[in-house]
Formats: structure tokens, C-alpha cells, sequence
């Protein structure tokens, strides 16, 4: 009896030391990020047992006590902000991936195992921070040194949850390669009482001619010969499209009339050899003055204009009144051009837009696009234009969008609304910030953003028979079950991480110190009962003396 009592309060007195040292863990690691509270359970331990009810085995009736710890992994801590922009914490389920010092080099280069313990670790604490790599990038790390795993995005900014795990890194030194515009919208209003381009316009120039003895050679008279350029539009011809007649007196010129088809900036377009007119003087004596003077001349004479291609075809283009707007376009390169888009009123509800590539272009060789709108002023062509803009060697193609457009009365100035594309220039990092799906974008000089790597979660059956180790993080033990890696946003229940945010440690310190109180009387219990066991079994030991 006094043996059993020995036996019991000894093994009281281990438990509660025991237990003891688990208070003081937690209270020690009240302030650590992600840290979860460690219990220690106690069972009765028997000295015999029964295997039917008629029979016993074992010896004497004494009882024990034994411990056993329980890390409580599943309790959520408080989620507290932070001043670190790196720092995570997990609001529901999941684990951070690690791997720890040395299983991936000293750079953190190669592929993990996630079957194997060793090689990848679990945490909740996400207070992580950036280590310099031999090539100066950043590599996300632990306190501890360990490397946190993720998916690393493409040169694109794309994540594939198929991507092989591993460390994730970026470089401030990195650039954004830049995008030419593949789409680019405008909203605005057309004045409806913008004057309608001319249906009508004429050019005249000279041509000067002189008579020649045909052998001699010798000029015999200089004559000042006007020739007018009449250009016509054909109502409901295509937009650009002239006509061009020359006229003159006493001068037979072919062809009677040529169509040109010009954009609205000045620049021809078809016949793309320019025009050409072939002028015949007509026969008749000449006078000391240079003037015909007879319907009939000598034969042996004749005339020739001195500049026989005639006037510049683009100095003959008519002017054309246009409605502007200025849409900022990036070419394949990155390269920013200030591109015009010209309206021009044609009709009463129809404009023709001449796209110009501005300052460096050439000219497209593209007919104006003709569009419509209905009486009450709304767009009513189909949308989005196809667009493309020369600047010398580079061509680039766009979807230009003017479904937001208008015509209204509003004065006779186009007012814009607002001009939108998708492409833009070069840019340098100068920033990097997680988000709540546990994605790192870097932000760029250019006012783009980039994906460059994702944090995945890790969950598993039965997360509170995940091992705890030294350093705040769990290894996968069978009794966890099976593991499953996700998506931040694909873990069952609704899982986030909280950007500049830390999980808190999930000690209650007050309910720590009210065990050490009950612990401490139970040790001082099973001290007594032990002190008065040795006191007994001295008397003992004296009476039989």
C-alpha cells in the first residue's frame, strides 16, 4: 500500500512537472507569430486490466497517471496588421510551405519532395522576410533561414498550379517589357452643326510655254498658260474620293478628268503613281508679244510647257475641315507615338475618320472609314474599327472602339469624354505588395503591375497530428493523413491570407497563469501524499525495530 502510494505521488509529481513546462512554453511564446497553444492531457494508468469478467490480469490495484501533449493547430489566432509589407497571415485553414537550410543549396536552387518530411516543412507564421541572392534577387525567406515555396509566374505574369514548387524570388533590376496597343476606345461627342466638308474646290496654276523653230531650236515666244484643277465629290461616293478636271483656254489636255482618292490630312492614296495629264497646245501664228494671233501657225513651229509634270498633286489636294482627337498609341517596342483621329463631317448624320500615326508617321494608304449615326444622335456603325498606323518600318494594328460616341448640338468642337488603350511603354520596378490570395505583384514605372509569384496553402485530413518541431513550424507525420496543396482562394472554407498582417499567437496568458495555479497545488498535493508516504513508512520501518 505504501509502495502504491509512492508510486502514484511520484508519478503526480512528473505529470504535473510535465505539464508545468508546457504552461511555461506557452507563456514563453506568447508573443510569437502564429504559435499555437500546447496542452498537456492526462490518462489514468492501470496496473491490471480484466480480459473477461471472470479474469484478471496483472497484480497489484495500484493506479498512475500519464501525459500526453496536444499542440491545438487549428485554433485561428488573431489576424493584427503590421508595418512589414511581406508579412501573411492565414484566416482559416492552411499552412505556409518551407524547406529548410541546406536541402536546396545555398541559393535555394532545385526542386523539393513534398512526400518527403525533410525536405518540406509546414507554418502558420508569416513573418517573412527578403535575403539577397548571388545574383542580387530577392528570395522570400523565414526567420530561421528556411526558403518559402510557391509557384513562380511566367514572363507574363501567368501561374500554373501544374508549376513545380519552389523557392520564390524576384529582382528590383527587372523590367517590363513594353506592350503595343492592341485596343484603344474613345468617348466623346461630335458636334452635329460642325460644317459638312466641300463638295467642291478648285486649284489653278500656270504653266509657261514656249514656241520652237523645230530646226533651229531657237524660242520664239514665251506664253503664260493658266490651267484650273476643278475637284468634285460625287454625293455618296466613298469619302475621299475627287474628281479632278483640268480646264483651260486654247489648250487640249487628256485625260478629260481623273479620280484621286486622298485621306483627310492631304496625303494621296490612289492612283498611287499620282496623276498625269498630257496638254496639247492648240495651232496658230504666234505675235512679237507672245499671243496667238491666228487660228492656223507654220508647222515648221511648235510649243512646249518648261515643266511638263505639271503642279505637286498633294499641292492641289483640297483642305478638308476635321474634328480631332489625339489617342496616345504604343508600337510593338513600347515606342509612344501620338496618333489623330480626324472626323470629318460629310453628311448629315455621317462623318468619314481619317487615322493619322502624327509626328514620324507615313501615310497608311488606307481609305477614310466611313461611320453613322442614327437622328437621335447615337453611333449605329458596328464596332470596333480596325485601325493600323505606319511609323517608318513599324506597323501597328489596333481595335479602335467608338461605340461611346455622339452627336449632339454642343458648339462647334468636338467634346471629349475620355480616350482609353491597352498599350504601353517600358517600365522598371519599383514596388512589390502581396495580396489576399497570397499573390506578389511588382509595380512599374510605366503604372503596370506584374505577377511574379504565388503562395500556395497546404492543408491536410487531420491538421492537429501534424508534428510540432523547433522554430515555429510542423513536419507531416502518417497520423495527419493525406496532403492537399491549393490555391489560396481554392482551400475549402474560405480560406485568405491578410497582406501586411501577422497571425498572433493563440495564448491566453491568463488562462496560462490560472494552470500554473492548479498545477502547482496538484504538484504540492502529490508532494504531500509522497512526504507522508516516506514519513509512514519510516515509523514503519522504526516499529519493527
Amino acid at each position: 500500500m505504501l509502495w502504491g502510494a509512492l508510486n502514484n505521488a511520484s508519478m503526480g509529481m512528473m505529470a504535473m512537472s510535465w505539464d508545468m513546462g508546457s504552461i511555461s512554453q506557452n507563456i514563453a511564446n506568447v508573443n510569437t507569430t502564429g504559435y499555437k497553444r500546447k496542452e498537456t492531457l492526462f490518462s489514468t494508468v492501470l496496473s491490471e486490466g480484466h480480459a473477461a469478467p471472470s479474469t484478471t490480469v496483472g497484480g497489484l490495484n495500484i493506479f498512475g497517471v500519464q501525459t500526453k501533449d496536444r499542440t491545438h493547430i487549428t485554433s485561428q489566432g488573431i489576424i493584427a496588421p503590421s508595418q512589414v509589407g511581406s508579412d501573411l497571415g492565414i484566416n482559416g485553414r492552411g499552412f505556409f510551405m518551407v524547406s529548410p537550410p541546406g536541402v536546396l543549396g545555398p541559393d535555394g536552387k532545385g526542386s523539393v519532395d513534398v512526400a518527403n518530411p525533410a525536405q518540406v516543412q509546414y507554418t502558420r507564421d508569416g513573418s517573412f522576410q527578403y535575403t539577397k541572392g548571388t545574383k542580387n534577387e530577392s528570395i522570400l525567406t523565414t526567420g530561421n533561414g528556411s526558403y518559402v515555396l510557391g509557384w513562380m509566374a511566367d514572363a507574363k505574369g501567368h501561374v500554373s498550379a501544374n508549376a513545380p514548387l519552389g523557392i520564390v524570388s524576384f529582382n528590383y533590376e527587372d523590367t517590363l517589357p513594353g506592350k503595343g496597343t492592341d485596343e484603344a476606345a474613345v468617348r466623346a461627342n461630335l458636334p452635329s452643326d460642325s460644317p459638312l466638308s466641300p463638295m467642291k474646290s478648285s486649284y489653278q496654276s500656270q504653266i509657261v510655254g514656249r514656241y520652237y523653230d523645230k530646226v533651229a531650236g531657237v524660242a520664239k515666244s514665251t506664253a503664260p498658260s493658266p490651267i484650273t484643277y476643278e475637284w468634285e465629290r460625287t454625293p455618296g461616293a466613298p469619302p475621299g474620293v475627287w474628281t479632278v478636271t483640268p480646264k483651260a483656254d486654247k489648250i487640249s489636255i487628256s485625260p478629260a478628268s481623273v479620280n484621286v482618292q486622298v485621306d483627310g490630312w492631304g496625303n494621296p492614296i490612289a492612283p498611287a503613281g499620282g496623276i498625269s495629264f498630257t496638254a496639247d497646245w492648240e495651232p496658230g501664228d504666234w505675235g512679237g508679244n507672245g499671243q496667238i494671233v491666228t487660228p492656223t501657225r507654220d508647222p515648221e513651229w511648235h510649243w512646249e510647257p518648261d515643266f511638263p509634270g505639271g503642279p505637286s498633286l498633294r499641292d492641289m489636294i483640297p483642305s478638308i475641315p476635321l474634328e480631332r482627337v489625339t489617342i496616345p498609341i504604343y508600337d510593338a517596342s513600347g515606342n509612344a507615338h501620338t496618333a489623330v483621329m480626324g472626323f470629318e463631317h460629310v453628311g448629315t448624320n455621317t462623318w468619314a475618320l481619317h487615322p493619322n500615326g502624327g509626328e514620324g508617321s507615313s501615310p497608311s494608304g488606307a481609305a477614310p472609314i466611313l461611320i453613322q449615326f442614327s437622328p437621335e444622335g447615337q453611333m449605329i456603325t458596328p464596332q470596333p474599327l480596325d485601325i493600323s498606323l505606319k511609323w517608318g518600318g513599324t506597323t501597328q494594328s489596333f481595335k479602335l472602339d467608338l461605340k461611346k460616341m455622339s452627336q449632339f448640338n454642343n458648339g462647334t468642337q468636338v467634346a471629349l469624354g475620355e480616350v482609353t488603350q491597352d498599350g504601353y511603354p517600358e517600365g522598371k520596378m519599383i514596388s512589390s505588395s502581396f495580396n489576399e490570395k497570397g499573390e506578389m505583384s511588382g509595380y512599374f514605372t510605366n503604372g503596370k503591375s506584374r505577377l511574379l509569384f504565388k503562395l500556395p496553402l497546404a492543408t491536410f485530413v487531420a491538421e492537429n497530428s501534424l508534428e510540432p518541431l523547433s522554430g515555429n513550424v510542423f513536419s507531416r507525420s502518417a497520423a495527419a493523413g493525406e496532403i492537399a496543396i491549393h490555391a489560396v482562394e481554392d482551400v475549402p472554407g474560405g480560406t485568405r491570407v491578410a497582406p501586411s498582417s501577422l497571425e498572433l499567437s493563440t495564448v491566453d496568458i491568463g488562462e496560462e497563469f490560472s494552470k500554473m495555479i492548479m498545477t502547482q497545488k496538484a504538484y504540492t498535493t502529490n508532494a504531500t501524499v509522497f512526504r507522508t508516504a516516506d514519513e509512514m513508512t519510516v515509523t514503519a520501518r522504526d516499529l519493527k525495530a
